[in-house]
């Protein structure tokens, strides 16, 4: 009995490893996604909203167009971007790709803000873009 409870350890921790290893050479690239973020806020400090706005994915519901005017938006309600720190980011793993989401604390002109912004890396088409900007502050 004790040489079965062994081997079911070493397969345990064979198949441990190997996962390991799978997760390690073809997961997140953390790197792309925290560049995507900086690009974005670059933009917004440029006040390039439309620049930002073609960082977003492209649907029916919400076209960039859209994320464009509702960028401006917020940049009249909260003024000029200061400065951003991330805060905090986590990575959700899906079958149909990758979910990032950073936890944003920025400084505007007018107002303080807390935003999250979620990025999507599809499997089917290799894309990251951004999938969502919530921005939270007293002003809005």
């Amino acid at each position: 009995m004790g040489g079965r409870l062994g081997k079911g350890f070493l397969t345990a921790g064979l198949v441990m490893t190997l996962l390991a290893a799978a997760a390690c050479s073809g997961g997140p690239d953390m790197g792309m996604a925290q560049r995507l973020v900086a690009q974005y806020y670059a933009a917004i400090k440029a006040q390039d909203f439309d620049g930002a706005a073609q960082m977003f994915a492209e649907t029916h519901n919400q076209p960039r167009a859209m994320w464009a005017e509702e960028l401006k938006d917020y940049h009249k309600k909260l003024g000029d971007l200061e400065k951003y720190r991330i805060a905090d980011t986590v990575v959700n793993t899906v079958f149909s790709g990758t979910r990032y989401i950073f936890k944003v604390k920025t400084t505007y002109s007018k107002h303080p803000a807390t935003e999250t912004v979620v990025l999507f890396e599809s499997v089917s088409d290799d894309t990251l873009h951004i999938e969502n900007v919530q921005i939270r502050s007293r002003n809005l």
